[in-house]
């Protein structure tokens, strides 16, 4: 925001930027459709000119199973983002009233009221 003579003017995210985060996110949903399951807490993602940064933070600490299904799931996502060159997956275990690191997008986050995981 930026204040000129008494004028207030906001910066705005390019179309292009909005746009593309629009269809990353549109992207997720089609790709993670039933790939959730409860020990997912939260995942998140970084896009970097043609590169995909998804994070899953788990429960428990991740198995072969768990890379495996978002794996395909994020597979699953690139299919419909055809600007995506390099991709990298993250799973992560975390406690109850973690910190959560600043990420460009959040596809998901659980709210439980018999665990404190967001706060």
């Amino acid at each position: 925001m930026l204040n000129l003579k008494g004028q207030t003017y906001f910066y705005i995210l390019t179309t292009e930027n909005k746009m593309e985060t629009q269809e990353i996110m549109a992207a997720y949903q089609k790709g993670f459709l039933g790939a959730v399951n409860d020990n997912v807490v939260a995942i998140a993602f970084d896009y970097d000119e043609g590169n995909l940064f998804t994070y899953v933070y788990l429960k428990t600490i991740p198995t072969d199973e768990d890379f495996e299904i978002v794996d395909i799931a994020v597979t699953e996502t690139i299919a419909h983002l055809p600007k995506i060159t390099y991709e990298k997956i993250y799973l992560e275990k975390k406690c109850q009233g973690f910190r959560m690191r600043e990420h460009q997008g959040w596809f998901f986050m659980r709210y439980s009221k018999s665990s404190l995981w967001l706060s």
